[in-house]
């Protein structure tokens, strides 16, 4: 895959996935010059994408040199999730039917590709198809706002899904409450749908919080 058409671009694509990944841990200090070096870019962008990741909340800046990789917690985790859960239901109450049988239909292929994915234990592959699936959901919505916020949302929800879609046998059952979700969709069932959509999202919340995997303030 290419790099983005600007250096600050790839820097914001790259250090987000580095962030979300793992590999750049929460509380880790960013120092510009060394990330300019891993990306094999300027100082510049890498500047520029961590002003624009502090924004998005990933990232808290600390000097015009540095920045420190946001904490997660319980209280991050729930806060997020509870601000996703409304604008889910509002947005989707407005535009349920906006879900045409076209677009069903073009679910159903998003989960028969992301189940070649499950069948590969391609783990990164599967986020990426997760997000496509999220995103198609939310652009049937029709205020762009409530999209966008959705979209900055779920990124930072992507931080928590790492955690539990490695463990064995998460993909799988998440795939399969991808499946539920499309049927409800098909039966033009919206409480359904709301129901499902709520329950997918707090298996993340439960995963994260059995498994303790997060403290309770920040870390």
């Amino acid at each position: 895959m290419g790099r983005p058409i600007t250096a600050t671009a790839f820097a914001i694509d790259e250090i987000r996935r580095l962030i979300v990944g793992g590999d750049l841990r929460p509380g880790e200090e960013l120092d510009q010059s060394s990330l300019a070096k891993r990306l094999d870019i300027s100082r510049l962008p890498v500047r520029q994408a961590l002003t624009h990741l502090a924004s998005q909340k990933f990232v808290n800046l600390r000097d015009h040199r540095s920045a420190v990789v946001t904490p997660v917690s319980k209280r991050d985790m729930n806060d997020l999730y509870a601000l996703r859960h409304r604008l889910e239901n509002w947005g989707f109450c407005q535009s349920f039917s906006n879900f045409t049988g076209d677009i069903a239909q073009k679910l159903e292929t998003q989960i028969a590709k992301t189940q070649a994915i499950v069948d590969l234990n391609d783990h990164d592959a599967f986020m990426a198809a997760n997000r496509e699936f999220h995103f198609f959901l939310f652009s049937v919505i029709d205020n762009g706002y409530v999209v966008d916020s959705l979209r900055d949302l779920f990124d930072l929800s992507e931080r928590y899904q790492w955690m539990c879609t490695r463990a064995p046998g998460v993909m799988s059952a998440s795939l399969a409450e991808h499946r539920e979700i499309v049927d409800r969709i098909q039966a033009g069932d919206l409480e359904g749908f709301l129901s499902l959509s709520q329950q997918h999202n707090q298996k993340t919340i439960d995963w994260v919080i059995r498994h303790k995997k997060i403290g309770e303030v920040g870390q």
